[in-house]
């Protein structure tokens, strides 16, 4: 396999003036207008969705807002709660003709675009979430693509630290993103995490997918699971890197975020600072900010 990075994140919004407002006004950070300018962004006629490409470090936010009420996309929205939700991670190839054979060998169902019966070979790929444990999959040609500076915001996000996925089990998310998908597991980084989780790594460029598995039945990470993972699987909430946390957090709170809890503070010996903002806040998306490099 030849995964280097994650390509972008994609969540589902219903309103792109809402996604600048908070990933602009309040992140700090910058719309890539050259690709997809404002106020409409740009249309991809793949599911009838105008999108907005937010770059944080090497990682893209792509927010997707649909234009109708009966395409897959505005279904998932409504699914969602009808604001906003994560909807899929995409994985940067540098031989995508290759990768997808080899995602396609190992029994991941590709999707194609509405009246096409074969994929061109060239851009991007789809893979159905029923055979990726309910996770919405896609694969990005090499485009050689990289953010001007001028796209990077204001600097109190420089990257994306993880994308946090919730599971059912350990041994399925190794099968997934270790056998099939090629990615290293970082065992130092296995542990018990708070609200009974056990949390597991892969890393990926200069990122991480994230994996939390519950450990009972009753927790909240279990419930959320139970009402998004049928399949084994859910995106769960996005991590930016933020150099000094506590700084990033009263930003946010400035414009009006809200917090859950405190920031872990300086003082408890911790190298590695977190602190969590709510979805209700957040266009549905659970955000946690950490200043754990890459």
């Amino acid at each position: 396999m030849a995964f280097t990075k994650i390509h972008h994140v994609g969540m589902m919004v219903r309103d792109l003036e809402e996604a600048r407002k908070l990933f602009v006004d309040a992140f700090g950070l910058a719309v890539d207008e050259n690709r997809t300018p404002l106020p409409g962004g740009r249309h991809v006629p793949f599911d009838n969705v105008n999108i907005l490409e937010i770059p944080i470090g090497e990682v893209i936010i792509e927010v997707n807002s649909p234009n109708d009420s009966d395409s897959g996309s505005a279904r998932f929205l409504q699914s969602r709660g009808g604001v906003g939700a994560l909807h899929h991670i995409c994985l940067y190839s540098t031989d995508i003709e290759y990768d997808v054979a080899q995602l396609r060998d190992k029994g991941l169902q590709q999707v194609l675009p509405p009246g096409e019966t074969k994929w061109d070979g060239k851009g991007a790929a789809f893979f159905h979430p029923r055979s990726c444990y309910g996770i919405l999959l896609e694969i990005w040609p090499r485009d050689d693509y990289y953010p001007h500076p001028a796209y990077l915001g204001d600097g109190a996000f420089t990257g994306m630290g993880h994308i946090g996925l919730v599971a059912r089990s350990v041994d399925e998310m190794r099968k997934f993103w270790g056998d099939i998908i090629g990615l290293p597991e970082d065992a130092s980084k296995q542990r018990a995490a708070s609200d009974n989780v056990r949390i597991i790594e892969f890393t990926i460029g200069g990122s991480v997918i994230e994996i939390s598995v519950p450990q009972d039945d009753i927790s909240g990470t279990a419930r959320y699971l139970q009402d998004r993972g049928g399949n084994g699987a859910t995106l769960h909430h996005i991590c930016p890197y933020a150099p000094d946390v506590a700084k990033a957090a009263a930003k946010l709170r400035a414009a009006g975020l809200q917090q859950i809890g405190q920031p872990t503070p300086e003082d408890a010996g911790m190298p590695v600072r977190v602190a969590w903002f709510h979805p209700r806040s957040c266009l549905g998306m659970l955000v946690e900010i950490w200043n754990r490099g890459p």
